[in-house]
């Protein structure tokens, strides 16, 4: 279940075995939940600081008008907090796949995920609230990614809308 984050979340959001910095790396972006975990643990980075100066700035330059979850980059609904970490761990999955473009990565990435539910360790992982330490990284982001999709994976061309400017990147 995808919740707001509380003390000691910065711990439980990120992956298990990754340290702080490898997740901010491997998102490519910066991750507002994290920042925010990091603020409720007493342990904000510069790199938080800059991303939760950002959004405040937003919210008081815009007077109010614009809601300050959006102006953080925070979803206000279950939901799309739910699609928010699906697709960062789509983006951490998608820095672990070689590809020539965005589109093969894409398509990669979708054979991989269908892969990874339909004939990998999903159904023996499902029940579990993380993914067993011995997880190769790119299944931990699919277990995750899967989690919050419900178990179920989505199409290339989604994938491609979530994931493209990190394969563009890797392939310049």
């Amino acid at each position: 279940m995808v919740d707001w984050p509380r003390r000691g979340a910065a711990a439980q959001y990120r992956a298990p075995h990754a340290a702080a910095d490898d997740v901010d790396q491997l998102a490519g972006e910066d991750d507002p939940l994290q920042a925010i975990a990091h603020f409720t643990d007493g342990a904000l980075t510069a790199r938080d600081v800059a991303l939760l100066r950002k959004g405040f700035d937003a919210y008081l330059n815009a007077a109010g008008e614009i809601p300050l979850e959006r102006c953080l980059g925070i979803a206000a609904t279950h939901g799309a907090r739910r699609r928010l970490k699906r697709d960062s761990w789509l983006r951490k999955a998608a820095m672990l796949i070689d590809a020539g473009s965005s589109w093969t990565g894409s398509q990669k990435l979708e054979a991989e995920w269908n892969r990874f539910i339909s004939r990998g360790p999903w159904h023996a992982w499902r029940a579990d609230d993380h993914p067993p330490p011995e997880a190769t990284p790119l299944s931990e982001a699919l277990f995750y990614a899967t989690m919050c999709n419900r178990s179920d994976s989505l199409t290339a061309k989604q994938i491609e809308r979530i994931t493209g400017h990190i394969f563009n990147g890797k392939c310049r």
